[in-house]
């Protein structure tokens, strides 16, 4: 038959065993999240790159456009193309438009770059959440293992 002192020793060590089992286990869950919000952070960061070279290749055909429409405009005058004004305006409209391509790909490359560096920022996280559940179960542990032989040996 079980003493009393017995008994709390046993419901003591049975309580810090579900604490520290709840401990390690709300750590593995916040590593969870956290490996989750890395994983959607590379996806937004794959679409960025996907929608970049979208936004670069559609400019370059506004350009062209652009160009077309002024050389169609200069002929239609009966201008010649290579040499002049009309030449001119297409080599600027050309150089402005490289300009905004270079642009998108700037945007694009930062935007890429926060991403992924929220990607490992996260991924950080969700290291340190594992380890802090650890270190919770474990403190829990220890701490009640203290109380316990403190109890059982008749200190408090």
């Amino acid at each position: 038959m079980c003493t009393g002192l017995e008994l709390a020793l046993g419901a003591q060590v049975a309580g810090s065993l579900l604490g520290a089992g709840a401990a390690k286990q709300a750590g593995e869950a916040n590593a969870a999240i956290e490996a989750n919000n890395a994983q959607m952070a590379r996806y937004q960061a794959n679409d960025a790159q996907r929608r970049g070279a979208i936004d670069e290749q559609q400019l370059k055909q506004h350009i062209g456009q652009i160009i077309g429409s002024q050389r169609a405009a200069y002929a239609g005058a009966g201008l010649a193309l290579d040499s002049g004004t009309p030449a001119e305006v297409a080599a600027d409209t050309a150089r402005i438009g490289a300009l905004d391509v270079a642009q998108i790909r700037v945007n694009t490359a930062n935007e890429v770059f926060g991403y992924r560096q929220r990607a490992q920022a996260f991924e950080y996280q969700s290291d340190l959440a594992k380890k802090s559940g650890t270190q919770a179960a474990l403190g829990s542990l220890l701490g009640e293992a203290g109380q316990a032989y403190g109890t059982f040996s008749g200190g408090y």
